[in-house]
Parts: structure tokens; C-alpha cells; sequence
């Protein structure tokens, strides 16, 4: 009886092995589930930030949410963590597919874009291992599209379009301009409906076409009728030194302060508006990165028929704290996010950010004389909230790295779940750190967490898991989740899905 028994095991053993193989092989195949390259030899260890030498392979299928059909010609663009600096950028060929080679890192964020779709992006990649596969499902986008002509049915170029739900919303919640020959394409519009699509341009009385049914299958076309006469606006941007600022923000807002047009200086710091209709008064406001925001960066306009009003600018650099920001060991934290809040509540301005570089340092200009509450936070460490003044010295900022939780997430047949995401919500302070973390083995790591007890949050496809858990110290856990109809608790949570219960086990 005993042999029958391990006899009837063996085979169970053997059946899942087939299946789990045929299931991996068909990952990647068009029109089923993408296949994972295959996995690294049992002796490599799971890669950790600055441990890898070579590149990281990535490989990808593209395919549509509804009928999972490939994607043809989507953008694939991969980012370093917390830059915007692109890595790498692919484009997917007829089956979907794409391969590309990044450079070593722990954490990347990867978007994809294709017309008729709503763009994907995922934030907060984490490689553990030097070659993986990855499968993104695009959602078909709605996609409203159309022409906005003058007299003669001639387009008009840099109109600016705005959609809002009929019987009201928001205008402006979803915008566009339009292009050298007035058409325009307004996407990712979440549902179906009727909508109201206004026209605005400086040269012209506003325009409407209401009742517009959204999806189309035609265009639709919105007719603009000239201003009572058109004139121009131009003018310079500076610095206190005489010098052009390139790149300077010109924003141009209407008598009832509506934005209705943008625009950014060229090399030699010019810009211009042009037509403008006569007779009406305009805001004006210029801002530019690394310069004061002040009320020398306002002004007001009359515009007159068959003329050009000058308005010019001149910035001020203000002051600037630099420095470096560095762990415990006194190495450099790359891409760490800094945001310079000040405090004089009289003169608050939205905060200002900026980034570490590839080693570690940091400038920011356009600050006060004042105290500013800084913020510095990297996903690899505990966040750090300090105040600094500006002055001549470099400043050095030391990250804590927390605690490390490091393990494995399988289903109940012992799989590995590759995809899935955590947020772990402190029961003290209520803050809430989240990652997304895609795998081929189940196992994960991740740093930068305080000493606290937490509220687990775990998303998997189909299913939500929730539990506590404790750190006090580093620790190693395993986790079982049970996907069977069975298993399922309530129906709640974030669209709708199966709340269960998630344990913990911690191993070490």
C-alpha cells in the first residue's frame, strides 16, 4: 500500500512538472499566454542593486486587453528609477514582441504607448534576475477626432481644444491644440457618451460643437469666426545679467484669467503670440526653471488691431543650496528625489524638485533667503526631512537604509507568483510605501522600511490579500496564496475583487 501510495505521488509530481513546462514554453507565443526566457542556472543569486556586472535582457510581448490579439508598433520606453532619463526605447514588431538590453540596475520604470490605446506604464519595476519576460496588456483607448477651420474652411493651426461631459464637468479636464492643419485627436477618454467640444484661439471668437457622441466613427469639424481684428504680442526673456533664457514658459490668460495659450522662448530668449484679438486685455506670466517666481514675472497687455505689443522679461537667479546625498557608508545615492518647501507661509510657492545625479550631487537655483523644508526620499531608504538655508557651502545629506524584507510568494501548488504588488500602510503613522515587483521565481526584496507594525497589502492577478506584520528587525517571510474559489473572502477592495487573508511566515 505504501509503495501504491508514493507510486500515485510520483506521478502527481510528474503531471504538474508537464504542466508547469507547458505553460512556460507558451508564455510568449501570439494569441496565448507570453512564455518567461528561461530561468537562470540554480547557482545565480537574485540580483541586487550594484551587485550586476552586465546588462539586463528584457523581452516583451505588447497585446491587446480585449482580444489579446499583438500590438504592432507600440513604444516601449525604459527609464532608470526615479529619472527621466530614457534608457533604452524599442518598438514592437508584428507578433508584439520586443528585446531589449538596459543596463545594470534594481529598479526601472517602463511605459508603452500605441495608437488606439491608453498608454501603460509601471513605475516601480524590480529585476531579480539578469533576464526576464515581461507582458503588457494595453487597454483600447477612446479616441475623439477632428478639425477646427476658419473662413474658407482653411485650418486653424494651435487652437486649443477642450472636451467636457455634456450637462456639465470640469472644461479643460481633457485638452489638446491642434496641429499645422487644425486637426486635432483627444484619447484616452474613459467612457462613452455625449460631450461638448469648445475651440479657443486668440485671433477668433470661441467656438462649440455639442452633443458629440463619443466613440465617433466620423470626424468632427468646429468653425471658428475671426476677432474683431487681430494684433501680436512678442517680447524677450533675460536674466539680471542681460543674458537670453531659452526654454522660458510663456503662459497668456484671458480678462476672466482662463489659460487659452502657451508658449516657450527660443535660443535667443524671443517669443510671440500672434493674432491676438484687438481691443481685449490679457495676463501674461513667464516662469523658467532655476529663477525666482515672482510678481516681475506678471504682467498686463492691451491688444490693438494691426499692431505689436512688446512685453519683456527679466529673471532673477535667486539663491541656490547644493550639495550631495549620501548612506551611512558615505556612498552616493543616486536618484534621489529632494523637494525644497518653504516655510514662510506669506510667500508660499509650490515646492520646487530636483534629483541627485549619477553621483549623488544635487544643485537647485530660484530659492529665497529663507528656511526651506526639504524632503528627500530614495525607494531603497528611509525618508529624511530636514530644513536648509541657502548659503555658499555644500550640503551632505545621509539616507538611514531601514530595514530589508526579503521573500517568496508561491500558490498553493508551489508555483512562484511573478507578478504582483505590495503596500505596506503603517498602523502608527499611517504613511503607505508601495512597489510593483515583477519576478520569475516569486522571490523579492525590498529595502527602506521602518522599524513599525504594517498593514500588508498584496495584489495579485485576480485576487487581494491583506495581513499585519511586524518590523522590528530585517527579516526573511514566505507566503502561500490560495486562488481557489474556495479560498475567497468577501468581494471588496479596489474593483471589486476577493479580499483573503495574507500570512506571513517569517523564516528568519
Amino acid at each position: 500500500m505504501a509503495q501504491n501510495r508514493g507510486s500515485r505521488l510520483a506521478a502527481a509530481i510528474l503531471a504538474a512538472i508537464v504542466l508547469l513546462v507547458l505553460v512556460w514554453v507558451g508564455f510568449f507565443r501570439p494569441g496565448a499566454p507570453a512564455a518567461a526566457p528561461a530561468p537562470p542556472p540554480a547557482s545565480a543569486a537574485p540580483a541586487s542593486p550594484g551587485a550586476s556586472a552586465s546588462a539586463i535582457a528584457l523581452k516583451g510581448v505588447v497585446r491587446n486587453e480585449a482580444t489579446r490579439e499583438p500590438v504592432e508598433a507600440a513604444r516601449i520606453r525604459i527609464y532608470a528609477h526615479g529619472s527621466p532619463s530614457l534608457v533604452v526605447e524599442k518598438t514592437t514588431g508584428k507578433d508584439g514582441m520586443f528585446e531589449a538590453e538596459a543596463p545594470p540596475a534594481y529598479r526601472y520604470a517602463v511605459s508603452a504607448e500605441a495608437d488606439g490605446f491608453r498608454s501603460w506604464q509601471d513605475d516601480s519595476l524590480v529585476i531579480t534576475r539578469p533576464s526576464y519576460g515581461l507582458e503588457i496588456l494595453l487597454t483600447p483607448a477612446l479616441t475623439l477626432r477632428g478639425r477646427v477651420v476658419g473662413p474658407q474652411d482653411l485650418g486653424i493651426s494651435d487652437a486649443l481644444v477642450r472636451l467636457r461631459r455634456s450637462g456639465g464637468g470640469p472644461p479643460g479636464f481633457y485638452t489638446t491644440n491642434t496641429d499645422a492643419k487644425g486637426n486635432f485627436s483627444l484619447s484616452d477618454i474613459p467612457r462613452e457618451g455625449q460631450y461638448q467640444v469648445d475651440a479657443h484661439h486668440p485671433g477668433f471668437e470661441p467656438a462649440a460643437a455639442t452633443n458629440v457622441a463619443v466613440p465617433s466613427e466620423s470626424e468632427i469639424t468646429i468653425r471658428m469666426l475671426p476677432g474683431r481684428g487681430s494684433g501680436s504680442l512678442a517680447g524677450t526673456v533675460s536674466d539680471v545679467s542681460g543674458k537670453p533664457v531659452a526654454a522660458a514658459v510663456i503662459s497668456l490668460f484671458d480678462s476672466r484669467n482662463r489659460a487659452i495659450s502657451e508658449t516657450r522662448t527660443d535660443q535667443q530668449g524671443r517669443y510671440r503670440f500672434a493674432p491676438l484679438a484687438d481691443g481685449q486685455y490679457y495676463a501674461v506670466r513667464c516662469s523658467a526653471d532655476g529663477f525666482l517666481d515672482t510678481s516681475d514675472n506678471q504682467g498686463a497687455v492691451a491688444i490693438y488691431a494691426n499692431m505689436e505689443t512688446r512685453l519683456d522679461f527679466r529673471l532673477d537667479p535667486g539663491m541656490q543650496i547644493k550639495g550631495n546625498v549620501v548612506n551611512q557608508k558615505g556612498q552616493p545615492v543616486l536618484q534621489a528625489l529632494l523637494v525644497f518647501a518653504t516655510e514662510d507661509r506669506q510667500r508660499s510657492r509650490s515646492p520646487q524638485v530636483t534629483n541627485t545625479d549619477d553621483e549623488g550631487r544635487f544643485q537647485i537655483s530660484g530659492l529665497r533667503d529663507t528656511v526651506y523644508r526639504v524632503t528627500v526620499s530614495q525607494r531603497d531608504y528611509l525618508e529624511l526631512v530636514t530644513r536648509l538655508q541657502p548659503s555658499g557651502s555644500p550640503q551632505t545629506l545621509v539616507l538611514d537604509p531601514g530595514l530589508t524584507l526579503q521573500g517568496t510568494i508561491s500558490d498553493t501548488r508551489g508555483s512562484p507568483v511573478e507578478r504582483f504588488s505590495l503596500l505596506f500602510q503603517s498602523t502608527t503613522s499611517r504613511t503607505v510605501k508601495s512597489f510593483n515587483l515583477t519576478t520569475t521565481d516569486g522571490k523579492f526584496e525590498i529595502r527602506g522600511l521602518a522599524r513599525d507594525e504594517y498593514q500588508v497589502r498584496l495584489v495579485a492577478p485576480g485576487a487581494v490579500f491583506t495581513g499585519p506584520l511586524s518590523m522590528q528587525n530585517s527579516a526573511e517571510v514566505l507566503a502561500v496564496l490560495d486562488f481557489s474559489a474556495g479560498a475567497r473572502g468577501e468581494r471588496g477592495g479596489r474593483g471589486g475583487r476577493f479580499e483573503n487573508n495574507l500570512n506571513l511566515i517569517k523564516v528568519k
